[in-house]
């Protein structure tokens, strides 16, 4: 197939690490890709640096309507030029700007609408509902949670909205069997729980904290472990609400961005995600299963749909740090059941969640909508 993939965002988010992740993944199976690409961004220093093909003349994010106007002509010369099968939009402006060139030109291209790990359902007014039941043939979700707000707001059938969950590069990973037995319980001397997330109040670390506080009442010699970077939250925050627990002499923070997360997984006994919205998909509590780290988690976006899979650890409500400490307590206490949830857990990840699976799965939605030799 001839993919097009465009993506608006000019940082560096999990929306553009799947994007371009997902096209080169398409490559190396021999689909030809272009990624269409703000200039002068990280998005597309990624793109090029993953050895894409970039085309980064357009700037989607432009409202000027004259601009807009050269735009729409760049892209559909663009078409002319490149002949893609299908085109992929993996972010709301892009997606409105093939839309309304589908709109002006007749342009019979398939349009598939990616929400990737945007956890955020759709908005649904008057222009969205045209967007989406009009000009997009097919909608690629990472979640249930999102497929079925899909579904309740537009009239669109069953098989127009299909789920593909991004994958995890378990390369890091395969060679760790250092989840403890009940024969040797722990890794370290003391236990650890590990919280892997950026330093932002969706990631829930106040809930974290409180419930770590009980935790410590029960399991004195606990040890907790914090691994991100400082975003609306800085790391003297984060150490101020250990204070305020009455557990920073047992807490230990550490910045972690884009660097490998394996090394540091591979402390914790129990992972945990403490999130009370976003979600769509836990890269983070995938890297612990992958670690064979059981995690008690909150039931937000896509978190239920791994953990409901299997006995990978806890599924607790957001906001509820008596839940959260009750479900870390029970994995540390009782051995066996966390020594065979995290290889339970590790074995969903390797064998149902790494990017030939999801490339897998990305392939076959898109083969509903381009006919073979095409």
């Amino acid at each position: 197939m001839r993919i097009l993939h465009s993506i608006v965002l000019d940082g560096w988010s999990a929306g553009s690490w799947y994007a371009v992740n997902i096209a080169r993944q398409l490559g190396d199976l021999g689909h030809d890709n272009l990624f269409v690409c703000r200039p002068n961004c990280r998005t597309c220093d990624e793109a090029i640096a993953a050895g894409l093909s970039v085309d980064n003349r357009v700037n989607l994010e432009e409202k000027n309507p004259l601009r807009m106007i050269g735009n729409l002509s760049r892209l559909g010369q663009l078409l002319v030029d490149w002949k893609p099968d299908v085109i992929c939009a993996h972010w709301g402006e892009d997606h409105a700007y093939w839309g309304l060139l589908k709109s002006l030109y007749r342009e019979r291209i398939p349009l598939v609408r990616v929400r990737s790990l945007d956890p955020k359902p759709p908005k649904a007014h008057r222009l969205s509902r045209r967007l989406h039941e009009k000009m997009t043939a097919l909608v690629i979700v990472s979640n249930a949670y999102l497929r079925k707000c899909y579904l309740d707001l537009f009239c669109l059938s069953e098989q127009q909205v299909c789920i593909v969950p991004p994958g995890l590069d378990f390369a890091p990973f395969k060679n760790m069997t250092n989840q403890g037995t009940s024969a040797q319980p722990f890794k370290a001397v003391f236990p650890t729980v590990g919280l892997l997330a950026r330093f932002s109040p969706i990631k829930g670390h106040r809930y974290f904290f409180e419930a770590a506080r009980l935790v410590k009442e029960k399991i004195p010699e606990v040890r907790f472990l914090l691994a991100g970077f400082e975003s609306e939250y800085s790391a003297p925050d984060i150490r101020d609400m250990a204070q305020q627990a009455g557990v920073e002499d047992c807490t230990e923070i550490i910045g972690h961005r884009d660097g490998p997360s394996a090394p540091i997984v591979a402390r914790f006994d129990v992972g945990v995600v403490s999130s009370v919205y976003s979600e769509s998909v836990s890269r983070a509590m995938m890297e612990n299963l992958a670690a064979g780290v059981p995690v008690v988690a909150t039931d937000v976006g896509g978190v239920p749909d791994i953990l409901n899979e299997g006995d990978f650890g806890n599924l607790v409500p957001p906001e509820d740090p008596g839940a959260l400490a009750d479900g870390i307590v029970q994995l540390l206490t009782d051995h066996d059941r966390r020594h065979q949830a995290g290889q339970s857990g590790r074995e969903f990840i390797r064998t149902r969640r790494t990017w030939p699976r999801a490339v897998e799965l990305f392939v076959d939605a898109l083969s509903t909508l381009v006919k073979p030799g095409q």
